[in-house]
């Protein structure tokens, strides 16, 4: 590397390099490293962008079929025979029985 001393405008001495050829390699080399990771960045958070879209979609339509599992199952609940219903029914049919029985009786007294 050689010094080259020239006077400046105040009259001082500026003292200036000559790049070495070694400095302006690696300077390009930092430029191609720096235009490549710009690019990297740029495809990863294109590919992100994809894969959330994607995400998305598989999301809303998992929403979607939760809401008519969760409606399916309400209907279902509605539909059970229930202990409640199994008593009215069974007192449905006692009742049944003794109107018979009392018909029958009023028709056909009982023997003494």
């Amino acid at each position: 590397m050689t010094t080259i001393h020239r006077a400046g405008e105040n009259g001082q001495n500026h003292k200036s390099e000559r790049a070495a050829p070694m400095e302006r390699h690696l300077q390009t080399a930092i430029g191609a490293v720096l235009i490549g990771l710009v690019f990297w960045v740029g495809s990863t958070l294109t590919t992100t962008q994809t894969q959330m879209a994607v995400l998305q979609a598989k999301l809303t339509g998992l929403t979607e079929e939760v809401a008519k599992l969760r409606l399916k199952v309400e209907q279902g609940v509605d539909d059970r025979y229930r202990a409640s219903d199994a008593r009215r029914d069974l007192n449905e049919v006692w009742s049944a029985i003794k109107e018979i029985q009392e018909d029958h009786y009023r028709v056909i007294p009982p023997k003494p």
